[in-house]
């Protein structure tokens, strides 16, 4: 009984009604696709980490036969981090995840990524010489960059192994709680379903309330009415929201990167079992009907009121103030407690200024009767009669319009980095391990450079008075080179056994050195050796080619090992302030379009006492269009305030002003749409039929 009065209560109506359940079930859709990638992540990161564990072993105790021997060490390329493991099996029948068994000695195997890359690049293939790729079971996820060589008995590995589980992990991707990314994704889907499912659901109160007045009127109950809009919600938003768990379910199995973030993933990584899918859709209408319920259809049948809403009181900017004050006051910490303010004064900002809002409508819609236009005089009555309401449909916007411009300040900091070097024509590269004579020719030959060694010499303790205790002296770092191998490479003004000078445009090559000479120092030690070129790119893919090649006896570190890395959370911040941002603007189009489907009601006795159409749609224009732009561009300045202050906090970066302009920019982009929504809601045929249906109510109230 209930879900046949649902079904012919929801589906059986006017075009608005159509509308309204066609918005609904779009809404849910989206909703469900979110909560779909959201699980789907989760199942991903617990994969990974399963992945990371597998490929980790216990360390074996001091004495104990290991089954595996390991050693690591770091190579990169372009400046991103290469893991580079060395095994060796000691216990027959003991095989390593993505290694297959028939492996040998001196084999290489790298990830699907770095395996792409050595695709590319010529020169990159020359580190891992007929390198094969890891298994599945061997990688974390799919962009990470890992190399394994099988090594044989003459080289010394430091780490023992037992064929156990272990709780190291291999790689940047594991460790990652998946209790964080389940917090995390759940805060997302509900904020973001919550918004979108409560706005689409606003117009249901014009039709659906009717038709609820009238089973009111043959006696229902009101726990019979309220189930009855609850089912009827729930048969608009299921077929929608199982319709968008299926088709994620068939796709995220071949998906190839996370969607919006653009993170690389193995096949099959997204996917997810049907019982989940199901489970995401299900916990959607569920939401759906939650946010439905709060939509007042208690009140159905209740006789209508004259109450004058009051005004609201200007202790509501009072928040407003203390966020903003607390933005200021950040500005003059420093270090993590300034940050901890600043963090804390923008998010209350926030809060504030959605507090603030009545008064801010109040205020816009005092200042506009008061001018000379009859529109303008209608519009800043009905904005200041009910100011409360008038700006709730706002909150997501003028949330939203704060948050932006910091968090994309954020964002522009995070992915700038360090400044680039300035550019220079020579190069050089740090190289640690012995190298025999013949070794370190073939090296300068093939590489195009010249090695330098640097020598260093301890300093000597200085003694203190008094109860001080006695100071070492800076140790000394001497340079020494062969002057006509160095010249080829290097411009120099002149080169003797008491000293070398370099050229002033080569000089920051050598500024951290003390001394330069052509004799090696007879109390300094070999610290390391300075590889020089003036073709950076080839000699290090050179260098780094024989130094992983050497099992581990040789290392390589260039300038690219300094370089300004991404922090790999900033792409899903990012994704993050996307779809807030969507779901936000959405929420603002349906809130307004709603709004004015509620306040054609009121304008009905405009229109009795014989205001024209053309009147009608301009002052709905006009309500929208001001309110848009004035909440959301308060909201802006606030941001701005924010993001110069986050500038001031950082201390280095200078205000970026662009995500602001963006910001505004769309705020007015949205309250043109919102005028023009609203007005094409008002059609001579809507006021007809409101002015019939509703004015003996109307009559009868006044």
């Amino acid at each position: 009984m209930i879900w046949r009065t649902a079904l012919s209560v929801t589906w059986r109506g006017g075009r608005a009604m159509v509308v309204r359940n066609v918005v609904v079930a779009l809404a849910a859709a989206a909703v469900t696709l979110v909560a779909c990638v959201a699980t789907s992540t989760v199942i991903m990161v617990h994969g990974v980490n399963e992945r990371a564990a597998a490929r980790a072993f216990q360390p074996a105790e001091p004495g104990e036969t290991a089954d595996l021997s390991t050693d690591v060490t770091y190579d990169s390329i372009r400046g991103e981090q290469i893991f580079v493991h060395y095994w060796r099996v000691e216990t027959d029948g003991v095989t390593i995840p993505g290694v297959p068994t028939d492996a040998t000695v001196g084999d290489w195997f790298v990830s699907p990524e770095l395996q792409q890359r050595i695709g590319l690049d010529p020169l990159l293939a020359g580190r891992f010489p007929g390198a094969r790729i890891l298994g599945d079971e061997g990688i974390g996820s799919a962009d990470e960059l890992v190399a394994y060589r099988m090594v044989g008995p003459d080289v010394d590995l430091r780490w023992g192994l037992k064929n156990v589980a272990g709780s190291e992990h291999i790689g940047l991707d594991a460790g990652v709680a998946v209790v964080d990314v389940v917090i995390g994704g759940m805060g997302l889907v509900v904020v973001f379903g919550a918004g979108l499912l409560r706005a689409a659901l606003g117009p249901v109160s014009t039709g659906l309330r009717r038709r609820l007045a009238l089973l009111h009127a043959l006696g229902a109950s009101r726990a019979v009415r309220e189930l009855v809009a609850a089912a009827g919600i729930a048969l608009s938003a299921a077929p929608a929201a199982a319709a968008a768990a299926l088709g994620w379910y068939v796709v995220a199995p071949t998906l190839q990167a996370v969607p919006l973030v653009g993170q690389r993933v193995l096949p099959g990584d997204l996917g997810m079992p049907a019982w989940a899918a199901a489970s995401a859709a299900a916990a959607v209408v569920v939401l759906a009907v939650a946010v439905g319920a709060t939509r007042g259809y208690s009140h159905v049948g209740s006789r209508p009121t004259s109450r004058i809403p009051q005004p609201p009181t200007r202790w509501r900017l009072a928040p407003l103030a203390a966020s903003v004050g607390l933005i200021a006051y950040s500005v003059t910490q420093t270090g993590e407690a300034g940050v901890r303010l600043f963090v804390s004064g923008v998010f209350a900002a926030s809060v504030g200024l959605i507090i603030a809002l009545p008064v801010l409508m109040d205020s816009l819609g005092a200042a506009l009767a008061r001018g000379g236009s009859v529109i303008g005089l209608l519009a800043g009555r009905r904005l200041s009669w009910d100011a409360g309401r008038s700006a709730r449909p706002l909150t997501a916007l003028a949330s939203l319009a704060v948050i932006v411009p910091v968090a994309a300040s954020y964002v522009a900091v995070a992915r700038s980095g360090d400044p680039a070097p300035p550019p220079s024509t020579i190069s050089t590269i740090i190289v640690n391990g012995d190298l025999e004579p013949e070794t370190r020719r073939s090296l300068q030959d093939a590489a195009g450079g010249v090695f330098v060694d640097v020598y260093r010499i301890d300093g000597a303790m200085k003694p203190t008075t008094g109860a001080e205790p006695m100071r070492v002296a800076r140790p000394t770092l001497v340079w020494v080179a062969d002057c006509d191998s160095l010249s080829v490479h290097v411009p120099l003004e002149s080169c003797a056994s008491d000293g070398i000078t370099v050229a002033p445009r080569a000089s920051p090559t050598f500024a951290r050195f003390d001394a330069g000479t052509t004799t090696a120092p007879e109390r300094g030690h070999l610290d390391h050796r300075l590889f020089i070129t003036r073709d950076g790119y080839r000699a290090e893919m050179v260098l780094r080619s024989y130094a992983v090649n050497s099992d581990g006896d040789m290392s390589v570190f260039s300038s690219a090992d300094n370089q300004h890395s991404e922090s790999r959370s900033v792409p899903w911040i990012i994704s993050a302030i996307q779809l807030g941002t969507a779901g936000a603007f959405t929420a603002l189009v349906l809130s307004v379009v709603t709004s004015a489907s509620r306040s054609t009601e009121t304008r009905v006795r405009l229109f009795a006492v014989g205001a024209q159409a053309l009147t009608m749609r301009r002052l709905a224009a006009s309500e929208s269009a001001i309110a848009v732009a004035a909440v959301g561009l308060g909201g802006v300045a606030v941001g701005t305030v924010g993001a110069v202050a986050y500038a001031l906090v950082d201390g280095a970066r200078a205000t970026n002003f662009w995500p602001s302009l963006v910001i505004a920019a769309s705020v007015l982009a949205a309250a043109a749409v919102s005028a023009a929504a609203s007005a094409l809601y008002v059609s001579g045929s809507s006021l007809r039929r409101w002015q019939y249906d509703d004015w003996p109510t109307l009559s009868k109230s006044a």
